[in-house]
């Protein structure tokens, strides 16, 4: 207890252990041992601006004290600064940055609000409001609550024997993120684990509940989530967390666990804050084959950023429901248009207005036959697209959208024959997808029931982010694009984004997960052709990172396109390969490129930085059987002047080389560039090369003509790493 003085109030002050005294607000004190106390209510300040002052010791809240008095220094933070240099280290900015530094997310932090996790027998009821308010720059509070049987009304009341929770309760918890019918794990790679508990949750048509984040989630056989008619859930406030990654649910065989291990069941999401997914993992969710779940949403508004719907089997949405929400995302196991499919005319017409449209299935997402469905930015996850219903002629589908984006995030593979109602060995059917930027992600993709063809319009061009295929069978595919090009989808493991963005700065911690490698797959005709561009339009360019090590591949050795045709557009795979291989020709027209150039790129700022860099890669055109045609036109390039030069394989081994394209335009002086050039049925211009190329191609020559002689006119020369040359038809 001090006398205060000089600025310092008199009264009891807590002794807590030396270091808190470089806290904000605290102050060292020193009791002097060998200086009587002053005299009571006087105080001296020193030349340093500490103060001498008397008190005494006591016993926090009583009033018991020691009677003698002592002499004591208090010297503030800033004083005390003065005599040492002492780093002060935020624990909350040290636990981020190991997280960083490691790759991972951050665990929950000194400043975030607390996680809660309430198991109440029969009601839970709150007598005025929990404070859960984080520190500033904290992220906000989690409240899970789980019972069995849940119930979820305005007056708190029931007679089913559920547990009764009244939504003005579950406001008054001021939770930030509130879960209901399990507990959550947060993982280190940005996602989220749900343990499951309940099996029923039933939210009631007089509930009105407004929080940032709810999610409720149920499990196991005959679980079932039902939102009533008349019921209004709004996702309104702040949501600091910026978690983004999949929440996951595991199934096991292991038995006596309290949470639900049957990886069956419903998640209903809404939030005010970035969409996230569900994944079911593990053996039984895997070969699970009977997942009795249902998932209703009666005539309920739903309000929020996030609304997201996932069920193991059944999905029900009453025609007057009202889902305004501008990201929407719908996951189950049978995914379809079409009243047996989930998703009828009007709730299709509800997703057809929403900003973003996710629909994830680890089955074949099914269409009805000769519709058309309009999106505005769509993602399909799946692993094949098919039409049902009854065949009467040669049938069409055409999805349209302002962007879309294709991957099989299950990494699943089906037969036809495996898909409920589906077209299968029908002939003529066609799907036309048009949309302004398609990106192609992970995984395996099948568009069943189309043996007629594939026509892809994509206006604003195609990129490839994942290691995945298009794999057509049998049918025809062309693509209306400007261009095919790699685009890294760059994660920053501080914000947990994995969007393809150019905003890289020093402050974060960057990856490219996947190093796209992506694979059209068919053995019918491939065509590639620009789209007109209107009167005084400009051609779209290109977004995003360059992902260096990038392949594009059309057909393979073993399974080559019949043809592939590619008509003023650019095929780019940065510091990759482009590799073409067809039973037929190969054809490029008009201002068509193939590009696999150099990347270098500078990470850091002006004191620290850290530049990374990959050379020029390799375009492979094989023709097994046919022609290449390479015009004036066209042009190839494997070397833009980063790094080492690539090399470029030209093979008709049975057929014509039309070898008039430009070569790594642009590109000037001595660089070690490769050829390799085998035309069964057609000649090579040897001079020509040497006078135009010849100091750009210093790598290793490999060239067979079928006919002519392969020769150089008087002073010129190829000065290569290595040269074979081989003249069938001449000398």
């Amino acid at each position: 207890t001090l006398d205060g003085g000089n600025g310092l109030a008199a009264g009891q002050y807590v002794l807590m252990p030396a270091h808190y005294a470089l806290l904000p607000g605290a102050y060292r004190i020193v009791e002097n041992t060998s200086t009587s106390a002053p005299a009571a209510g006087s105080s001296q300040v020193q030349r340093d601006g500490s103060i001498v002052m008397g008190g005494t010791f006591s016993t926090a809240g009583t009033g018991l004290q020691e009677s003698t008095r002592r002499s004591f220094t208090i010297m503030s933070r800033e004083t005390a600064l003065t005599y040492s240099r002492i780093e002060t280290t935020s624990g909350t900015k040290a636990i981020a940055d190991a997280a960083n530094a490691a790759g991972r997310a951050a665990s929950r932090l000194p400043l975030d609000a607390a996680r809660v996790v309430l198991a109440p027998l029969a009601s839970l009821k709150v007598e005025g409001t929990f404070n859960m308010a984080p520190g500033t720059k904290g992220r906000g509070s989690e409240i899970d609550i789980i019972g069995r049987d849940i119930l979820i009304n305005h007056s708190g009341e029931s007679s089913t024997g559920s547990l009764v929770l009244s939504d003005s309760t579950l406001a008054s918890l001021n939770a930030a993120s509130l879960l209901i019918g399990a507990t959550r794990q947060e993982n280190a790679d940005d996602t989220t684990t749900l343990n499951v508990f309940a099996n029923r949750i039933t939210v009631g048509s007089s509930t009105r509940l407004t929080v940032p984040e709810v999610v409720f989630a149920v499990g196991g056989r005959g679980a079932r989530l039902t939102v009533g008619d008349g019921a209004r859930i709004t996702a309104d406030g702040t949501l600091s967390d910026t978690r983004a990654g999949d929440y996951l649910i595991n199934s096991s065989t292991v038995t006596g666990s309290a949470f639900d291990q049957t990886g069956i069941g419903s998640v209903l999401r809404l939030s005010s804050g970035p969409e996230r997914l569900v994944t079911r993992v593990g053996p039984v969710a895997a070969a699970n084959t009977e997942r009795l779940a249902s998932l209703t949403i009666g005539s309920a508004t739903l309000t929020g950023a996030s609304l997201l719907m996932e069920t193991s089997r059944n999905l029900r949405v009453d025609d007057g429901a009202v889902l305004a929400a501008s990201r929407i995302a719908l996951i189950g196991d049978e995914l379809g248009f079409g009243t047996s499919g989930g998703i009828g005319s009007t709730l299709e017409s509800k997703l057809a207005a929403v900003d973003s449209l996710t629909l994830r299935s680890s089955a074949p997402i099914t269409f009805l036959r000769s519709t058309r469905h309009v999106f505005r930015n769509l993602t399909l996850d799946t692993p094949a697209i098919a039409l049902a219903g009854l065949l009467v002629d040669k049938e069409t589908l055409t999805l349209v959208s302002d962007s879309l984006r294709l991957t099989n995030s299950s990494g699943k593979t089906a037969t036809c024959s495996t898909i409920s109602g589906a077209l299968c060995g029908t002939t003529g059917n066609v799907l036309t997808i048009e949309t302004g930027t398609l990106t192609l992600g992970s995984g395996t993709i099948k568009p069943y029931s189309f043996d007629g063809g594939l026509e892809l319009i994509a206006t604003k061009g195609i990129y490839y982010t994942g290691k995945g295929s298009l794999d057509l069978g049998a049918a025809s595919l062309s693509l209306k694009t400007p261009f095919i090009a790699d685009r890294a989808a760059v994660v920053d493991l501080t914000k947990a984004s994995a969007a393809a963005s150019d905003t890289i700065t020093p402050a974060g911690n960057y990856t490219i997960p996947v190093t796209p490698d992506y694979t059209f797959a068919t053995s019918g005709a491939v065509s590639i052709a620009a789209p007109a561009l209107a009167a005084g339009a400009t051609a779209p360019a290109l977004t995003g990172i360059r992902a260096p090590g990038a392949h594009l591949t059309f057909g393979g050795a073993g399974a080559p396109v019949e043809s592939l045709t590619v008509s003023g557009a650019q095929l780019s795979a940065t510091a990759g390969v482009i590799d073409a291989q067809a039973s037929g020709a190969i054809t490029l027209a008009g201002a068509a490129s193939l590009a696999t150039a150099g990347f270098s790129r500078t990470f850091g700022d002006s004191t620290t930085s850290t530049t990374v860099s990959a050379g020029g890669g390799t375009v492979n055109l094989v023709s097994l059987g046919g022609n290449i045609v390479l015009p004036s036109t066209a042009s190839l390039s494997v070397d833009n002047g980063i790094g080492n030069a690539g090399r470029l394989n030209l093979i008709a081994s049975r057929g014509a080389i039309t070898f008039d394209a430009a070569l790594n335009p642009g590109q000037t002086g001595t660089r070690l560039a490769s050829l390799t050039f085998d035309a069964g049925q057609s000649a090579f211009d040897l001079d020509a090369f040497a006078v135009h190329y010849g100091t750009l191609f210093g790598g290793d020559i490999a060239i067979r003509a079928g006919k002519g002689d392969l020769s150089l006119a008087g002073g010129h020369g190829i000065k290569a790493s290595s040269v074979a040359l081989t003249a069938d038809g001449g000398s």
